[in-house]
């Protein structure tokens, strides 16, 4: 259909994600029921069309569970490693719906206004495909396709909703067709891209000159202080190149639970001896022999004599793909295992969760305590019991951890093996934590409250994890000075080596700016580059550079080109202040060559075509779901007289709580 064509040439990975989002609107019909009131109030309008609550409630809903329950296989070893859509959705249709309800509606409305409709029957196939990247994960844990799905009326929520979305995107897909690249653009692409510089340089790094730095006085610690304490560390700018900051991040203190695939596999494979695996291998060999076909030629008798052909062999040897039958036979039961025991540990935790939420605190209103009940709930024995009954019960012995020394930031968490090498975790729990976000988005979906289970996330070995918030620190300044005063010292002599160094290349810039960069510099210090583009992924030859410093030499040496077209006898130099690389750097530009030839436009020419027109289209999607263009573009009043949150709670990286 025109969207699968649209995302297929833009983005497979956007592709899956907008085949799948609406099919976990089955679960609307159970949470849909209204007890509020006021839902035929008027909270808007388009033009003459009287938007009413109820109708944005229906779209909210709709989107929510979308969020919450829809998964798309990830990228791996062929095995089922499901992760949530929210950390994949882009961006500005991610946020207008968490900050503005109403944003899904405004869109299918504006899809129908451009003469759309739902094509249920393009979403049935869709979901029908044996090959779907789809799933639903149901309310009690289960992780299914859509064709295991019993319920009837569920089935037809979710092909209507898949069918809205479709709708949606098809709105977008065609404001995206009149996006056109010229062919001057493409030609000056060609020529920036394929066009290589060399240069001679100088660069002065502090390192060098922090011997030569005074202990700071404390004054100049309280200015330094002053000046970052409302920065995180990390944060840089214009006005911040460094990225100081004193500013303690938000913070967390996590427990959680692995279940190792590995582990599991080996309580799998010992569930039988070798010649049961082998008895169970030869059986599969023997009824899915199309699985195996061999390449190799039917052969025939010598071409003088007129013998029958002898057919060659259509099928591999067993020996040949007797690991393969294996892997076949045993990562099936491995996924069974590790899915009923990711099932028992999140129902178990949800049900405690819910318990402890709902038991009443001891004491007085104004003074009261927590009960034994929520103390046992809250420690880490309470994880010890969890795997120790996993290992009584299914013989896997998970891996299990706490990290209540003191608090870590997100930095600190992607540090972690493991569980900090899910995408995107650390900054989630960091900040989609209740204590972190504001009053009013504490019972959004996807907030995570302190001790509430995770939904299960998964690293790249296929490991599965399930963690729980147990306390959290909300980003604040520091008290006082003493307690950062080692950071703030050791940043104050870094800012002041770095001043030194530039003094140093300024001078040599002064004086270069006659004779050259060769002569000024005495060649004691020199480098001269190999050829290099605009390209960071290539590193510069000769002259080492992190990702973000050379993406700056880069495009200032690159700017002296428009030096050489003065023709007033200027040399093309100048000076690039590298502070994520502590240097500063004197470059001269020496040599200029060009590699568009017709061979390589006509290679790279539709290549570049399609780059750009992608650009394009991501702008062009940026502005689409944009709810401020949206609300210009459909003409819609908000009436509700409610408050605009612009900045959004952000949405879990692949987990759902």
């Amino acid at each position: 259909m025109r969207i699968q064509k649209y995302l297929r040439d833009n983005s497979k990975k956007l592709m899956s994600i907008f085949g799948a989002l609406l099919m976990v609107v089955f679960l609307i019909p159970s949470y849909m029921s209204r007890n509020s009131g006021g839902g035929d109030t008027v909270i808007g309008s388009i033009g003459d069309q009287k938007i009413t609550r109820d109708q944005v409630r229906d779209a909210e809903d709709e989107w929510e569970y979308v969020v919450r329950h829809i998964l798309i296989r990830g990228q791996g070893t062929g095995q089922q490693q499901w992760q949530s859509i929210a950390n994949i959705l882009p961006q500005e249709l991610d946020q207008s719906m968490r900050s503005n309800p109403e944003a899904y509606f405004l869109l299918k409305t504006e899809a129908t206004r451009m003469g759309l409709t739902p094509r249920p029957e393009e979403a049935v196939a869709m979901l029908s495909d044996t090959n779907s990247p789809y799933a639903i994960a149901m309310l009690d844990n289960r992780i299914i396709p859509f064709a295991n799905i019993d319920d009837e009326s569920i089935k037809n929520n979710v092909t209507y909703s898949l069918a809205n979305l479709v709708m949606v995107m098809n709105a977008f897909e065609r404001a995206a067709t009149v996006v056109k690249v010229s062919q001057p653009l493409i030609n000056h692409e060609l020529a920036l891209r394929l066009q290589e510089i060399k240069s001679r340089v100088v660069d002065f790094s502090a390192k060098q000159y922090e011997d030569k730095v005074p202990a700071p006085t404390a004054d100049q610690l309280k200015k330094q202080f002053d000046q970052f304490v409302s920065f995180e560390s990390g944060q840089t700018s214009n006005t911040n190149p460094f990225g100081f900051g004193y500013k303690y991040p938000n913070r967390v203190k996590l427990q959680y639970l692995t279940i190792p695939r590995a582990q599991a596999r080996q309580v799998v494979k010992a569930s039988k001896d070798d010649y049961g695996w082998e008895v169970d291998a030869n059986r599969y060999y023997i009824e899915h022999q199309s699985e195996f076909p061999t390449t190799a030629p039917a052969t025939t008798g010598p071409s003088m004599v007129l013998l029958p052909a002898k057919p060659g062999a259509t099928t591999k040897p067993f020996d040949e793909v007797k690991e393969s039958i294996l892997s076949r036979i045993i990562e099936p039961q491995v996924d069974r295992l590790v899915t009923q025991i990711q099932s028992d540990l999140g129902n178990r935790m949800t049900q405690d969760f819910q318990t402890y939420q709902a038991t009443p605190l001891n004491g007085s209103t104004t003074n009261p305590t927590t009960s034994p009940a929520q103390l046992a709930f809250q420690g880490f024995e309470y994880i010890q019991k969890l795997a120790q009954d996993v290992q009584t019960k299914y013989k896997v012995t998970l891996t299990i951890d706490s990290i209540a020394d003191d608090f870590k930031t997100a930095a600190q968490l992607r540090e972690l093996p493991g569980l900090g090498k899910v995408p995107s975790l650390p900054d989630y729990v960091t900040n989609a934590a209740e204590p972190f976000v504001t009053p009013e988005m504490k019972t959004a979906p996807g907030i995570m409250h302190l001790y509430q289970p995770s939904r299960p996330v998964t690293d790249d070995d296929q490991n599965i994890f399930i963690f729980r918030i147990t306390a959290a620190d909300p980003a604040h300044q520091p008290a006082k000075i003493d307690e950062v005063k080692d950071q703030i010292e050791q940043d104050w002599k870094r800012a002041t080596a770095f001043d030194l160094a530039k003094q140093d290349a300024t001078k040599l810039l002064d004086a270069a700016r006659g004779p050259g960069l060769d002569v000024a510099a005495g060649g004691d210090k020199l480098i001269t580059t190999g050829f290099y583009s605009v390209n960071t992924m290539i590193p510069i030859d000769n002259y080492k550079l992190s990702t973000e410093s050379q993406g700056k030499f880069a495009r200032s040496t690159y700017e002296l080109m428009a030096v050489l077209s003065k023709k007033d006898g200027t040399r093309p130099i100048t000076l690039v202040e590298l502070p994520a690389d502590m240097k500063v750097a004197v470059a001269e530009l020496i040599a200029i060559q060009s590699n568009v030839s017709d061979a390589s436009a006509g290679i790279l020419g539709p290549l570049l075509s399609q780059q750009v027109q992608q650009q394009f289209v991501g702008q062009l999607a940026q502005n689409w779901f944009n709810y401020g263009s949206l609300v210009n573009r459909i003409g819609y009043k908000d009436e509700s007289g409610r408050k605009q949150n612009p900045t959004p709670a952000p949405q879990p990286p692949g987990l759902v709580p």
